[in-house]
């Protein structure tokens, strides 16, 4: 009997164990984008850049783009802007919402941090999308273009050598 119960306890400790280990099954899914060795290096300078060249179109040229990386790079621009202006315009209505709210007679604290709650979760939330739509557009861009888009770079960041100036005789 007492044997019978030690095991009863030890397969309860052992269930309950196992089942603290778990991860809850309704947690949100991790999300990673995969740049490929190596470019931890290249990717704040290829993000600056995709932001800079509305995601690396108005590159397309130097970078040699194919007909389907263009394509896939206008749908991440168009998809990106669409939401963005979208956000910006809900922003701007919060916004108003607040003012309207600091206008009163009585004005309502918890009223008056909800809204700006709900501003800056509106501004986080453009942030996120655009790094997200960045990171869509570098990895539709092989190694290569990598590598050419970091070359433009550095090209309009070192200064032109300029031709040394004449003396102005009199």
């Amino acid at each position: 009997m007492r044997r019978s119960i030690l095991v009863l306890a030890v397969l309860t400790l052992s269930s309950v164990f196992t089942f603290a280990q778990q991860k809850p099954p309704g947690g949100p899914a991790k999300q990673e984008v995969q740049l490929g060795r190596g470019m931890s290096l290249i990717a704040p300078g290829l993000m600056q850049l995709g932001l800079e060249t509305n995601f690396f179109l108005r590159l397309a040229d130097q970078l040699q783009l194919a007909d389907k990386q263009r394509t896939a790079l206008e749908e991440i621009a168009y998809e990106y802007q669409k939401y963005s202006v979208q956000r910006l315009a809900d922003r701007d209505v919060t916004d108003a919402e607040l003012q309207r709210l600091l206008t009163r007679d009585n004005i309502d604290l918890d009223a008056v941090r909800a809204k700006v709650r709900e501003a800056e979760t509106i501004t986080t939330d453009v942030k996120i999308r655009m790094i997200e739509a960045v990171l869509k557009a570098v990895t539709a861009l092989t190694h290569e273009q990598h590598l050419k888009a970091i070359t433009l770079i550095q090209e309009l960041q070192t200064p032109k050598e300029r031709p040394p100036a004449g003396r102005i005789s009199d």
